[in-house]
């Protein structure tokens, strides 16, 4: 059985209007799918919202990633300034965590790009993929930054 997508009225395949509130029927969706709002006569999405989790997860390591960058550069600065007397920091220590900032980076990034990739081929939403790619391009800078400055 085919129904009206506004008044959920039964309708047969060669009507061209629904004879009960006059739309017109140019898409006919199925009852079982029931994806009607019979309240306020919309038609909800006949397709599942596609989330872009990849591009999600790109966004949230970036966010992560950028973090990363700004622990590091408080700590080196502190260590260069000694705001924390007694406080030793070890030179290792330090580069390992910016090592870790510039894998999360990499790694925020190409999941982006995925994200990107995937939201462009599905046509689903793009934005937390495209705003981890930018995030990710900031922390590369800041890490590029961080290596040559003398803090």
């Amino acid at each position: 059985m085919k129904y009206c997508t506004k008044c959920g009225s039964e309708l047969k395949d060669t009507d061209l209007f629904c004879s009960n509130c006059g739309e017109k029927v140019n898409r006919i969706v199925e009852k079982e799918d029931n994806f009607f709002d019979y309240g306020k006569g919309q038609e909800s999405s006949t397709k599942p919202r596609l989330r872009n989790i990849k591009g999600l997860l790109g966004f949230i390591f970036s966010i992560e990633a950028i973090l990363d960058v700004l622990v590091y550069y408080y700590f080196r600065v502190d260590q260069k300034n000694n705001s924390l007397p007694g406080v030793n920091y070890d030179p290792t220590a330090l580069n390992i965590a910016l090592f870790f900032a510039a894998a999360m980076t990499l790694f925020a990034f190409l999941i982006s790009m995925f994200g990107l990739s995937s939201a462009l081929k599905n046509k689903i939403r793009k934005g937390f993929a495209i705003a981890g790619i930018i995030i990710s391009i900031i922390s590369a800078i800041a890490i590029v930054y961080l290596l040559q400055a003398e803090i």
